[in-house]
């Protein structure tokens, strides 16, 4: 599975467009975090022109001497890195590595919560969306059999024939039943009862 990686936050624009032309040349420290789920500590311009050349140029350009990248993760699952560019080459100290690591922590639990509410609304519109169709369906079955004199099995099976006649959803076609935009002639109900009453032969004849 191909990943599309992209900037969501940065504290500055020097920042912002070292990473967008990581993205783009492809290489450098985040993509490697990325990619790899491991940390990428880099303390010196030397090491970065060996790793990075492209990253390196730009990045002394714009006045970067080490970088740090911290994959965010979630067991197996690599989210994105948290990326920090310093001015002065050398490793972090202790103190600032500690705060890094819960910035890291930090980012990929807001991360988690917002996939989970984009989840949660989805599942609720699809449900919604189930239901309402349900209602419709039940709507014009009970539309049907008052008009044509059939009970509700037979009504929902000339939804179902017309809707597959006519390559259409039976929601759709219910929807336009109950809106009086779409008649069935009562002829239907006799070539849709008698198609299902030969398919439910044909089935049991095959389990014969």
């Amino acid at each position: 599975m191909q990943h599309k990686l992209e900037i969501i936050a940065s504290t500055s624009e020097r920042s912002n467009f070292i990473g967008l032309m990581q993205l783009d040349a492809g290489e450098g420290p985040c993509i490697e975090a990325f990619t790899t789920g491991q940390t990428v500590s880099v303390h010196d311009r030397e090491e970065m022109q060996r790793r990075w050349p492209y990253f390196a140029a730009a990045s002394a350009d714009l006045g970067y001497a080490a970088v740090y990248s911290v994959p965010l993760r979630l067991r197996a699952t690599t989210l994105g890195s948290m990326n920090l560019f310093r001015e002065t080459e050398g490793a972090l100290n202790e103190e600032d590595a500690i705060a890094l690591r819960a910035l890291t922590d930090v980012a990929t639990i807001s991360i988690l919560q917002q996939r989970t509410a984009e989840h949660a609304v989805l599942v609720q519109t699809q449900l919604q969306h189930a239901l309402d169709s349900r209602v419709v369906i039940e709507q014009a079955k009970g539309y049907l059999a008052h008009t044509h004199r059939i009970d509700l099995d037979a009504a929902f099976t000339l939804l179902r024939s017309h809707a597959r006649a006519h390559q259409s959803r039976i929601a759709v076609v219910a929807r336009d039943v109950i809106d009086r935009v779409l008649v069935i002639p009562t002829a239907a109900v006799s070539a849709a009862t008698a198609g299902e009453t030969a398919l439910r032969e044909d089935r049991s004849g095959e389990r014969a």
